[in-house]
């Protein structure tokens, strides 16, 4: 588990080309909305690409645009060939 605040830092230093992420845990409720927020309002200007079983049990969630969320594997390689075809 990285600190939202290091994962910002890392960002800055690497520049990554995309970043990948699963949540393992299910945070405090009503905690997952803010924390996925966060990821808009940082300016991560990469792909970050996430999965893990709350996105697909809570369809209220609102799904920041720079956010590309995969199932499976499959879905990542497909992610992955669309974003650096």
């Amino acid at each position: 588990s990285v600190p939202f605040d290091d994962l910002v830092t890392v960002y800055r230093t690497q520049q990554p080309d995309l970043m990948l992420t699963v949540i393992t845990s299910d945070p405090k409720e009503g905690k997952i909305q803010a924390y996925l927020d966060r990821f808009e309002t940082s300016h991560l200007n990469c792909p970050i690409l996430v999965s893990g079983r709350i996105f697909f049990e809570d369809n209220n969630l609102r799904i920041p645009s720079n956010l590309h969320i995969f199932k499976e594997i499959a879905d990542l390689h497909q992610l992955l060939a669309e974003l650096f075809h």
